[in-house]
């Protein structure tokens, strides 16, 4: 598995699940998003989405640098997941942060993990294998030392879409 699909319902019901074990905590110092380059923000739109359609002067290339900082933007020793990264889409999860929420996570009894998210989804109505096909996603994280990219659905539906970013120039992430 390398991408899951996600409703609304099951974001709310991953985000607050991991909040309950503590694998996802608020944190300070996140940086504020660059600011479009004046009078080129479509082609800045167009460049941070990787369109063709857009030719990359250096100009834009910084731009498109330091929008990628800011997407892979982490603490320098996360305790988890950062909550911010959960509450929109765009945001890319690092390595780091889902080897620090599976710490969190393997230490934690099984049974308080299915008390916490079986009672997390079930109140949302939401599919509670999403809960394991979203600890799949970040043992995949982990073991590989790829990052995850919490992302825009690539088609209509679902809320969102997490993928795992493999050979991608994420990497730094």
């Amino acid at each position: 598995m390398n991408h899951l699909p996600l409703a609304a319902a099951e974001v709310n019901a991953l985000a607050l699940s991991m909040i309950d074990l503590r694998m996802m905590h608020i944190v300070d110092g996140v940086p504020q998003q660059p600011a479009p380059i004046k009078g080129r923000e479509h082609e800045c739109v167009a460049a941070e989405l990787g369109l063709p359609v857009v030719v990359l002067d250096d100009a834009l290339r910084a731009y498109v640098d330091e929008h990628r900082r800011f997407l892979s933007w982490h603490p320098a020793a996360p305790l988890g997941i950062s909550a911010h990264k959960l509450a929109s889409t765009g945001w890319v999860i690092s390595a780091l942060e889902t080897r620090a929420a599976l710490a969190v996570l393997d230490r934690s009894s099984s049974k308080f993990v299915r008390t916490v998210v079986g009672g997390r989804f079930g109140a949302v109505g939401a599919d509670l294998e999403t809960w394991d096909d979203w600890t799949k996603l970040l043992r995949g994280s982990a073991d590989s030392g790829s990052p995850l990219l919490f992302g825009p659905p690539t088609y209509d539906g679902p809320w969102a879409e997490t993928e795992l970013l493999l050979d991608s120039d994420w990497r730094s992430a």
